[in-house]
């Protein structure tokens, strides 16, 4: 009786009697007969995959080990972030100081509500320093990072003013106003 020598469906390859590989798997590339066929039959026992249980038996240490590293790494990182992206407290130390806190204005050179900004500054002798949305590419991504979907953007201190606001920035700079 001539018996087919089994070919497998993904490589191809024609089964030798001289193979050692079981029954169920190619010899050439390693792949399960079944699996490689779409079969729904069953492998034989000793290959079936067995899954662990699902109440946490293997690993439990190790994964509050891993937890517990990257709380404390991301715990860090904002410490990291925190402390380089908060500005120190200007108004509170310019006031102790007599010294104007430093003012920043994110802008553009068409907006009318710079200009408003920029008159309102000129006026009352408020030292600042612009900086140029459209031009600066820096001055732009801190304009963001601030909040800041429009112009102008005033930082005073630490305190951000969104848009021409004549009465924040006065209640902001009335000690150094003239």
């Amino acid at each position: 009786m001539y018996v087919t020598p089994k070919r497998c469906p993904k490589c191809r390859y024609e089964r030798q009697p001289a193979d050692t590989a079981p029954e169920w798997q190619c010899p050439s590339c390693g792949v399960a007969y079944a699996k490689a066929e779409g079969s729904t039959t069953p492998l034989p026992a000793e290959t079936r995959i067995r899954s662990r249980p699902a109440s946490g038996g293997d690993g439990g240490l190790a994964k509050w080990v891993v937890t517990g590293l990257c709380a404390v790494g991301i715990g860090w990182l904002m410490l990291e972030t925190f402390r380089h992206e908060t500005q120190p407290r200007a108004i509170a130390s310019a006031q102790a100081s007599d010294e104007q806190p430093q003012v920043i204005m994110y802008a553009t050179n068409w907006c009318p509500y710079c200009q408003q900004s920029r008159e309102f500054f000129r006026r009352h002798g408020i030292v600042y320093t612009e900086y140029d949305v459209e031009r600066d590419r820096d001055a732009y991504r801190e304009n963001r990072r601030l909040g800041g979907g429009g112009v102008p953007m005033i930082v005073v201190g630490d305190q951000v003013v969104s848009g021409f606001n004549a009465q924040r920035l006065t209640q902001l700079l009335e000690p150094w106003m003239r």
